[in-house]
């Protein structure tokens, strides 16, 4: 859900707000509470790439700019861009690393991780390998085990392009 990153400033201002009325209502349109989240997240992380200014609104704004800026994460996705169509097994490794145990795990690492597997390049398969597969699996069925945590976080779509 990468729809953000084509959004104007005012369109992103538009969505944000109405992310927020949808969610006081429990979701609405066919949409999720999960996927107002998500959506949410990338708006923010839109917003925040473009200095622009979010203030947190109610409890959908809880900690979601520390999780969007973590430094570590930033430094680590800027230095994984371009690298997976030959490094899958090795960048696997370097989000193994960053995550930590997957059953000790931050639920914001585990929530940032399982974000990023989860972006266009790899649902598309254009970036595949059993290593990238087993990873995620172990991430999601952390994620279901904790109930709650599901995707959000930063929508970096383009950042996992080969």
């Amino acid at each position: 859900m990468d729809e953000s990153k084509n959004l104007s400033d005012e369109e992103l201002y538009v969505d944000h707000r109405v992310v927020h009325e949808w969610h006081e209502r429990g979701g609405s349109h066919g949409w999720s509470k999960e996927e107002l989240v998500d959506y949410h997240a990338a708006l923010v992380g839109a917003m925040l790439e473009l200095g622009m200014k979010h203030e947190e609104v109610d409890d959908l704004d809880k900690g979601i700019k520390e999780i969007v800026q973590n430094k570590e994460w930033q430094r680590l996705r800027k230095n994984l861009i371009g690298t997976w169509m030959d490094n899958q097994e090795a960048n696997v490794a370097i989000l193994r690393k960053f995550l930590g145990t997957v059953g000790q795990a931050s639920d914001d690492k585990l929530r940032i991780v399982l974000n990023y597997l989860t972006g266009s390049g790899f649902k598309s398969k254009t970036i595949s390998h059993p290593a990238i597969t087993l990873f995620l699996e172990e991430v999601r069925q952390e994620g279901e085990r904790r109930k709650g945590i599901l995707p959000p976080v930063e929508e970096e779509v383009e950042d996992a392009q080969a």
